[in-house]
């Protein structure tokens, strides 16, 4: 009985042992989910944080991306208000040379036109202002010159004769 004891002894031993072995390898999984399970959640936070760094990264890009576009759109904006007060200011330009030259060349027509009357009075072709009260003209032709008489009559009754070539 003795033997048995022992057996039972040495048996329940194992057990315990077994029983220990068991606990400790529970305690080290136990362990070891607990690690993983903060090992998850640290990794959770760090792709949060890392989610938010990347929303505040683009959003700090956007805006960027906005205030250089704006910039942009305000320099086009404000170089077709300068073509537009340049294309004014060389359309009122163009407007006042035609204005001058219109100018100059109705001086250039007058001037002209007295040159020509000028001419005619001292061909004596033309009017002579000033002269009227001096030179009396007839009264049928005021425009022309009296003609000459002749002895055959007046110069335009006159028969004209023409020589015979052959």
């Amino acid at each position: 009985e003795c033997e048995k004891t022992m057996k039972i002894l040495e048996l329940e031993l194992l057990s315990r042992e077994k029983v220990k072995d068991l606990e400790e390898a529970k305690n080290v999984a136990a362990n070891a989910a607990e690690a993983a399970r903060k090992a998850l959640e640290e990794s959770k936070i760090k792709e949060k944080e890392a989610q938010d760094a990347l929303k505040a990264s683009l959003a700090t890009q956007r805006e960027d991306e906005n205030k250089a576009l704006k910039e942009h759109a305000d320099a086009a904006m404000a170089g077709a208000d300068a073509r537009k007060e340049r294309k004014a200011a060389d359309k009122a330009a163009l407007k006042d040379t035609q204005k001058e030259i219109a100018e100059i060349e109705k001086g250039r027509l007058q001037r002209e036109k007295e040159r020509q009357q000028k001419w005619r009075e001292a061909c004596g072709l033309g009017k002579v202002k000033g002269m009227k009260a001096l030179c009396a003209p007839d009264a049928a032709s005021p425009g022309k010159r009296a003609s000459l008489p002749t002895a055959e009559g007046t110069p335009s009754k006159a028969a004209k004769l023409i020589p015979d070539i052959d």
